[in-house]
């Protein structure tokens, strides 16, 4: 803009740089994980700092961070982690693909490791992720505002980020495989000077799917769209080839003979078709590679569960043709989506937090197909962009995403527990989240009444559906409590003199020690029962009881921690493999523990530590 000053000189107000506007949009957009953290703690009238791991009801996270504590302490956790006294072919980590602590390990290496280390890498993750989306999209302030609303009212987002579940990690690598790949899509329109960024974002999309395939199989799914991208290669490859043959027969001797037009077509008709193939077998290569390194580390890195990770018995009805396998596969997911139904059903009415997902889960797709719908009826599916490219790629994408998020709601109804599953059909809210703000910046022909209307309904959504927080085991936050910071603390103190972790051999069994997830009641007189409900009922003779295991975040670094039930131990009390017990005093096992003469080497009101080497 142009203005006259009073002594007649032009001065001249330069608009913002580009890049500072990307760079103000992109910090903007890395505060919104922090500031959904942030409200959902102050709401409970508590600061960040409050939050403490071992308040929590969840109890993979205790496995969790307990093996990434050991990988920091010795390489590797020092005691073999699984289930029932399983363990793995080699090393010793539990049920999940030690892929996963990955960031936490590096995180712990640099910066050290306490209980509140991976909620502040879980923070830290999802800013930077959040930031590299921002300045790549560049959202319009509009979609910045709606994310933030719709993330900051999603209730899990930020329990999973105040825990040390994977979870956030895995929503950190979604957000930024989003923005390379919308980056991509943008990059393939321009000129060829973009294609080293091109390359870079593609080799970035499809290293972020192969890890987070290592992490969990089905995540597979996202590396169809940039291997396709691959195979593809880029239409303008094949224009600059025949350019550069048009200049070399204009630049050659007139004297040479000229090729005729047939055989300048050739030669880059022929490079293409070869390139095709080339990147087809790399495609097809790492896919192989993938898969048997997933293979890998499930068979020999990976423990055993107490039971099947996956459901496939509709699977194996096609065993018995395919009439059974159809009507097996048609039955189970019938089922299952009659459980989702009344589970969504029960959301709405704000009673059932597993509900809340795939309420969230089908409304972020349907407002996904609704967008969609409206951007092809637009224009008639070519839409511009700001610069006046093409935004067909949006839409291809887009597309991809609803493809992808069928897939995983089908493979949840038919291979997860349906309760569980949420949580992986979540990832998919958050992606279909960050995809919308991406598309609906650069569809500037669409009449904005429309798309306020799907701005508008998708806040409304999230805010009235995922705010709910009905259930307090999955939305309760963890906060510190003076009882039991103390019964932890207490209980660290006297295991690090009595239990110690053994260099000689790790990992082995003789540093591990067996977490009973639950025990029978001894008698009448065992006062505070350990539940997770913490209630101060007494259980009567022969009741179920659960070992309060949170105090297992005291023991030393490196302790293997092996999960077992009340009926394996009690099966195999004589041979059990790990050195040391972890008991309910006044249970069952605790009588048979003093009965074998196991030395008591740490307890609390809640939990007993013995020692079965020394009697």
């Amino acid at each position: 803009m142009i203005k006259s000053t009073e002594s007649g000189k032009i001065k001249v107000n330069k608009p913002m740089p580009d890049l500072v506007k990307r760079l103000l949009v992109a910090g903007v957009v890395a505060l919104i994980p922090l500031l959904a953290v942030v409200l959902s703690t102050a709401l409970d009238g508590h600061l960040l700092g409050s939050v403490y791991l071992p308040a929590s009801e969840w109890n993979d996270e205790l496995l969790y961070y307990k093996m990434t504590e050991g990988v920091l302490k010795s390489g590797i956790p020092g005691g073999f982690y699984g289930f029932n006294e399983s363990r793995a072919l080699r090393l010793s980590f539990a049920a999940w693909s030690p892929v996963i602590l990955l960031p936490w390990i590096v995180w712990g290496k640099i910066f050290g490791w306490t209980l509140l280390s991976p909620v502040i890498c879980n923070i830290v993750l999802l800013m930077i992720a959040c930031f590299i989306y921002g300045y790549l999209v560049r959202p319009g302030w509009l979609q910045v505002a709606a994310l933030a609303v719709c993330y900051c009212n999603f209730g899990f987002f930020a329990r999973f980020t105040l825990s040390a579940m994977p979870e956030a990690i895995f929503f950190s690598m979604l957000i930024v495989y989003i923005a390379c790949m919308v980056r991509v899509y943008a990059l393939e329109k321009q000129g060829k000077g973009e294609r080293i960024k091109h390359g870079i974002c593609l080799g970035i999309a499809i290293l972020l799917a192969v890890l987070l395939t290592w992490m969990r199989p089905y995540y597979l799914l996202l590396l169809g769209l940039p291997l396709w991208q691959l195979v593809r290669g880029e239409g303008r490859r094949t224009k600059d080839l025949k350019g550069k043959a048009n200049s070399s027969v204009e630049s050659a001797d007139k004297t040479t003979e000229i090729p005729s037009a047939e055989s300048r077509e050739e030669t880059p008709r022929k490079r293409k078709i070869s390139g095709q193939w080339i990147r087809l077998i790399a495609a097809a290569v790492i896919v192989l590679t993938t898969l048997v390194i997933y293979w890998i580390l499930g068979h020999f890195y990976s423990a055993e569960y107490l039971e099947d990770l996956y459901y496939t018995d509709w699977l194996k009805a096609f065993a018995k043709g395919p009439g059974a396998g159809f009507s097996s596969f048609f039955a189970k997911l019938r089922d299952s989506a009659s459980q989702v139904k009344a589970m969504c059903v029960t959301a709405l009415g704000g009673g059932h937090g597993y509900g809340t997902q795939y309420v969230c889960f089908l409304a972020v797709t349907a407002l996904q197909l609704l967008h969609l719908l409206i951007s092809l009826l637009g224009n008639g599916i070519r839409v511009r962009l700001d610069r006046g490219k093409t935004a067909g790629f949006l839409i291809g994408l887009q597309l991809q995403l609803l493809c992808l998020s069928l897939a995983f709601f089908i493979a949840d109804l038919l291979m997860y527990r349906l309760p569980q599953g949420g949580r992986h059909t979540m990832a998919m809210v958050l992606a279909g989240l960050f995809l919308f703000a991406a598309t609906d910046r650069h569809m500037q022909e669409i009449p904005q009444i429309l798309r306020g209307v799907v701005i508008a309904s998708l806040c409304l959504a999230m805010t009235v559906v995922g705010a709910k927080k009905a259930d307090p085991y999955l939305f309760a936050n963890p906060y510190r409590t003076e009882a039991l910071k103390t019964q932890v603390e207490t209980l660290q103190t006297d295991l690090e003199g009595t239990l110690k972790l053994d260099r000689a051999m790790v990992p082995s069994w003789e540093n591990t020690v067996i977490w009973m997830i639950s025990d029978y009641a001894q008698g009448d007189d065992i006062g505070d029962n350990g539940t997770l409900t913490q209630t101060d009922a007494v259980p009567a003779h022969g009741d179920l009881i659960i070992q309060r295991w949170q105090l297992y975040y005291a023991l030393p670094k490196g302790i293997g921690i092996n999960l077992c039930t009340a009926d394996y131990v009690e099966e195999h009390f004589d041979e059990l493999h790990a050195r040391y017990i972890g008991v309910n005093p006044g249970s069952v096992t605790d009588a048979r523990c003093e009965a074998a003469g196991y030395k008591r080497i740490a307890e609390t009101k809640n939990l007993r530590i013995y020692d079965r080497k020394n009697r």
